[in-house]
């Protein structure tokens, strides 16, 4: 009987030195995110979902088919572009005849503004059609901003003895942008 006390005793305490005095409990969880991709850059991730103020307009700022307001400048921004390379971009969404952004698409039809639609334009002002790509920017190492601008247009026609072919309401749009890389 002595034997196994003490076998007992020497069990308990090696099996004592292995165990710490803190308690362990889950608290939390962390989970990590990222990408690991062939493009030559990041975009940054204020350029991956922005919003364009266009600011307010009054329909008496139409005055022909084809005019404009002063346009929204934005950026798309390149990280860590790892060689010179040339860049082009593709906007995509809803478009009207005439390769400009639809208004008001998913919107209450009666809340929408009307003759208008949203011109997506280089930096210097030339007009990029939905569904197709800009103008080629060159892109040097390292970080590099993609300069754009959209301006909205008067889409109809004015109506003939005068007024406005533009009604009030709202005027948003959204668009998805795609780099391509040369």
């Amino acid at each position: 009987m002595k034997n196994f006390t003490k076998r007992l005793v020497i069990a308990v305490g090696v099996s004592g030195a292995f165990v710490d005095g803190t308690a362990l409990a889950a608290d939390g969880n962390i989970s990590f995110h990222g990408q690991v991709n062939a493009s030559p850059c990041a975009i940054s991730p204020v350029s991956q979902n922005m919003t364009i103020n266009m600011g307010s307009w009054n329909t008496a700022s139409f005055t022909a088919k084809g005019s404009k307001t002063v346009p929204a400048k934005f950026t798309i921004g390149l990280l860590r572009c790892s060689a010179d390379k040339t860049a082009s971009v593709r906007f995509d969404g809803i478009s009207d005849a005439d390769g400009n952004l639809r208004i008001g698409a998913g919107e209450v039809i009666s809340s929408v503004a009307k003759g208008i639609a949203i011109q997506l334009q280089d930096s210097a002002g030339a007009a990029i059609q939905v569904g197709s790509n800009s103008g080629e920017y060159s892109v040097l190492q390292g970080d590099n901003h993609l300069q754009f601008q959209a301006a909205y247009i008067q889409t109809a026609d004015s109506p003939v003895g005068g007024g406005s072919a533009v009604t009030a309401g709202t005027a948003n749009a959204t668009a998805q942008f795609t780099v391509a890389y040369q």
